[in-house]
């Protein structure tokens, strides 16, 4: 009989300081894949039901976040150990420069990869066809709290915990593009999921990437949408300032993680 303070499943958990990572990586890829296959099955039941594809897309998210959260409750974790806590102000700048421009950025790679316009459009569509308030809940809001939630707070600090930090970010990121089962979106959600990873193990936090994501998401549909009046018509007249300034921007926001933090990393590695 475990103790409460004791993990009581050996194969999912580390057992470890608290300030380390918790999941072994087969226990965060475990959680994510019950993610996952909770968030399919959600959004399509939704669906049959007669529900928006959006409505699924939101209960889907909000499924993905409660397997971590159960799993935390029935192993006696806290949430901090996900990497809910506070972080330092030039981390927050640094999501919200790199969220603010990378988005950009990714466009133009797509752009220039020439990925089929039907698919391109289907996504487009996907963004512009419901209302607003909807379409940033569901696309900004819930990914950047529910996505950040899984991928940086379980799977990549699972992996931290036993690899080292560049396998372990490569590897969160190849997981979240395949997540997104998109075409248009495999390479963006790929390094999206680098600078995210690279953000998270800088910070130990997720609230600089939850800046970053839901501020690459919210650009991305506010301007698919055209809801910024003049932006879309500078951009197309200026795109080659606006890839070198955005480029910039990002380059601006990772620099900041350059410097050592000014404390021992919260996640570490060590014998699982």
């Amino acid at each position: 009989m475990t103790s409460p303070s004791e993990p009581r499943t050996p194969g999912v958990y580390h057992r470890r300081p608290a300030d380390a990572a918790v999941f072994t990586p087969l226990g965060g890829v475990a959680l994510l894949f019950v993610g996952w296959a909770t968030f399919i099955v959600t959004a399509v039941a939704s669906e049959r039901y007669g529900a928006h594809a959006l409505v699924g897309l939101i209960l889907g998210e909000v499924v993905l976040a409660a397997v971590p959260v159960v799993a935390a409750l029935e192993g006696k974790i806290s949430l901090r150990s996900f990497g809910l806590r506070r972080a330092p102000l030039v981390y927050l700048v640094s999501g919200l420069l790199v969220g603010s421009a990378l988005w950009y950025v990714n466009w133009q790679v797509v752009v220039a990869l020439d990925i089929p316009k039907d698919r391109v459009r289907v996504l487009a569509e996907t963004v512009a066809e419901p209302p607003l308030p909807l379409a940033v809940l569901a696309m900004a809001v819930l990914p950047a709290i529910c996505e950040e939630l899984m991928f940086r707070g379980v799977v990549l600090r699972a992996f931290a915990g036993a690899w080292k930090a560049p396998v372990a970010v490569v590897a969160s990121a190849l997981l979240f593009s395949a997540y997104h089962i998109s075409v248009p979106q495999a390479l963006p959600t790929f390094t999206l999921g680098l600078a995210l990873g690279a953000l998270a193990l800088r910070s130990g936090s997720l609230y600089p990437t939850m800046i970053a994501h839901l501020m690459n998401n919210l650009a991305a549909v506010l301007v698919t949408r055209d809801e910024l009046p003049g932006v879309n018509d500078w951009i197309s007249d200026h795109g080659l300032v606006a890839l070198v300034g955005a480029s910039a921007i990002v380059a601006v926001g990772l620099a900041l993680l350059v410097p050592p933090p000014a404390v021992e990393p919260v996640v570490r590695r060590g014998p699982s």
